[in-house]
């Protein structure tokens, strides 16, 4: 591994997941050396647009989403009646179709367009056309005091035969509206007569108020040697949407020569610990992306020193059915609030052999030796809002972030009552069933229409029981089959 010096401001950068739980060793051997995580086995489902599709395209795209180059903002309060909103560009069946797209969600799992009352925002926010560019890429999020998200993304055109590139900002208070885009960030501002790549743009809110902004670019001595030995750069301004400043041309370097930067996020642990998911491919002239894996970098002291971990944290699949099995792509982390927990909800982009192509998956990046699995949902027959249940045998559905893997779920309990005293669950308890079930369909007493019930379920997984995770729903009548009242004489 090796540390860099650069000037002291807030810096940051995203971890990540691996094949085989890869352990870390890094400065801070208290946070790294336990840091694992594991490979999503499925992707997930967003909403997309894509505009000028035609019935070729569909079939091409095989009906799915290709959401890719997820950004996250998680808030437990909520901003606008949702506490997850991801930024995110399908990427299918070109990259004329990489436009940012919004989705939200209250669980992190379960994505929907944004809507509120009667409103739904329309997507994609951009199209190229708005800027006579080539195409839209790279869109990163920020929130700020849960009064404004900004968005910011990169703009690529081609000129004389050569990629031109820009990165923009918008923002909005009501989710709805977005203010115009101003260009912050343009071509010969870090090197004059120099075309910027400008790629995976990630902002960072500063402890001081300010702002810094970290991107990928290709080194100049690399260039030289006829290798694309990426980097990220460090930009700083007072506000997101004027007077960047280029802070730092070296701010961090991949985790060896053999390899070059990608992509990249950037996210703050605890208000010290500034942490980086790097995306990183073999550093040839010819490899575009194939092969990449996530490392992780840390800065403990404010960002003055950084190390990069020369183990990546996430590796591609070596299957060719596995969604994930070709490269991994830019990914984004959200911190789970878990009492002396330090647990990282993981979104990563990757992509696989077709028809699976570009998609984006959710697993958990575990900085800590506890192997006690976590419950992060539990529905109540898949419904969102469950204070409105008409169905009398509902079935339970739960979803389990597990530091020993995904699929490694010994035992379940569950128990429903009247109430929150759970000396005794009235309605039923379940006897600890055996398996990898994340499912069960209620057998207790029969459930009351009007009647308001409480749900505790943990889990173990062969080593650790989960705490209990709480939910009520109340049951509601099922409405009647309508009455015809004519017309008269009928």
């Amino acid at each position: 591994m090796r540390k860099f010096q650069r000037v002291p401001v807030w810096i940051v950068v995203a971890a990540l997941l691996t094949l085989t739980a890869t352990r870390c060793v890094g400065s801070d051997t208290t946070l790294l050396s336990a840091a694992h995580a594991f490979n999503a086995p499925d992707y997930l489902i967003f909403p997309t647009f894509y505009s000028g599709w035609d019935a070729d395209d569909s079939a091409a795209c095989m009906g799915m989403s290709h959401a890719v180059h997820p950004s996250i903002v998680h808030t437990a309060q909520g901003f606008h009646g949702y506490k997850f909103w991801m930024a995110h560009t399908p990427i299918c069946p070109s990259e004329s179709s990489e436009n940012p797209h919004i989705a939200v969600s209250n669980d992190g799992i379960r994505w929907q367009s944004f809507t509120i009352g009667n409103d739904t925002l329309t997507n994609p926010l951009f199209e190229p056309s708005q800027f006579n560019a080539t195409h839209l890429s790279d869109p990163d999020l920020l929130l700020v005091q849960q009064q404004r998200l900004w968005l910011i993304f990169r703009v690529t055109w081609e000129i004389a035969g050569a990629d031109s590139h820009a990165v923009f900002v918008t923002s909005t208070t009501d989710g709805l509206d977005w203010d115009d885009t101003t260009r912050i960030i343009s071509d010969g501002l870090m090197y004059p007569g120099k075309r910027g790549s400008y790629m995976s743009p990630s902002i960072v809110l500063n402890s001081d108020g300010s702002y810094s902004l970290f991107l990928v670019e290709p080194s100049l001595a690399g260039s030289a040697a006829g290798l694309d030995t990426s980097r990220a750069l460090m930009y700083s301004a007072s506000d997101p949407a004027s007077g960047w400043i280029l802070a730092d041309t070296c701010a961090l370097y991949p985790s060896s020569d053999t390899m070059k930067i990608w992509h990249l996020d950037v996210t703050n642990m605890d208000g010290i610990t500034l942490i980086a998911l790097l995306t990183e491919s073999p550093n040839a002239p010819t490899n575009h992306g194939d092969s990449a894996e996530l490392c992780l970098a840390v800065s403990d002291d404010d960002g003055i020193t950084w190390t990069t971990e020369s183990e990546p944290i996430l590796s591609w699949r070596n299957d060719a059915s596995a969604w994930d099995g070709r490269r991994i792509y830019r990914s984004s982390g959200y911190w789970l609030d878990i009492p002396d927990r330090r647990v990282m909800g993981l979104y990563y982009s990757a992509s696989g052999w077709l028809p699976s192509a570009w998609q984006t998956g959710l697993s958990h990046i575990y900085f800590d030796t506890s192997s006690q699995p976590v419950v992060l949902t539990v529905y109540v027959d898949s419904l969102s809002d469950p204070s409105h249940l008409t169905n009398h045998l509902p079935r339970f559905w739960w979803h389990v972030a597990d530091p020993l893997g995904l699929n490694s779920l010994q035992q379940v309990e569950i128990q429903i009552g009247t109430d929150t005293d759970w000396t005794d669950a009235e309605m039923w308890a379940v006897d600890t069933f055996v398996g990898a079930e994340r499912s069960v369909e209620y057998a207790g007493l029969p459930l009351l229409d009007g009647m308001m019930y409480y749900l505790r379920l943990r889990v173990n997984n062969g080593s650790a029981w989960s705490e209990w995770y709480h939910k009520s729903f109340r049951m509601n009548t099922a409405p009647s089959a309508p009455l015809p009242l004519g017309p008269v004489g009928d």
